[in-house]
């Protein structure tokens, strides 16, 4: 069966859950045997269950070494991603940072940094079903908006302090609000 098909079954399925489907599309996954099962480059799985609900399964076992990524901007710094950017979601607790960001091609990525220091990016889907799907929620924002219920991805017990979704570039209003080293990496610093 194609994607198409697989997606379209999918579909009918969860048919009032649509950002199950938009998961599927803004993370790029690739369908598998089964359409209730989707997969990432990194071997990390969305699965539907019977009663449609949605879980993501972390693949514990990369091997960086024999990691085919298919996404072209899957390691790309910061810097790059800002330059196609469109939508962003910025979370922020204590000294962990992360920007959620969709590119023109409606691409989601993930950028995050310990202590001002970016770190490489991980696969989107270690950002947990309610994450992703608030990030499907707040899409048509208009300038920004506070948004609350972030978990960290590392850690799902922990709450973010402040997050907010965005167009992109953000308002000054916002950019006054983010730590200086995502200001410089993503060029928003006023010249």
């Amino acid at each position: 069966m194609s994607y198409t098909k697989k997606l379209s079954s999918l579909r009918a399925f969860v048919p009032y859950k649509k950002y199950i489907i938009d998961i599927v599309k803004f993370c790029r996954l690739k369908h598998t045997s089964d359409w209730r099962i989707w997969v990432d480059d990194y071997g990390n799985k969305l699965s539907v269950n019977r009663i449609q609900q949605p879980s993501i399964i972390i693949n514990k076992n990369i091997n960086p070494q024999t990691l085919e990524l298919t996404d072209l901007y899957a390691k790309a710094h910061i810097k790059k991603l800002s330059s196609i950017n469109k939508y962003s979601l910025i979370s922020i607790r204590k000294n962990f940072y992360y920007l959620w960001m969709i590119d023109e091609n409606n691409i989601l990525r993930l950028c995050w940094y310990k202590d001002d220091i970016l770190m490489e990016n991980p696969a989107v889907l270690i950002s947990g079903i309610n994450n992703l799907k608030i990030i499907i929620e707040t899409l048509d924002v208009e300038l920004f908006k506070v948004v609350n219920s972030i978990v960290d991805p590392l850690d799902k017990n922990i709450l973010m302090d402040f997050s907010w979704a965005t167009s992109w570039p953000p308002h000054e209003d916002l950019l006054v609000l983010l730590p200086n080293v995502i200001q410089k990496d993503c060029n928003l610093v006023k010249r």
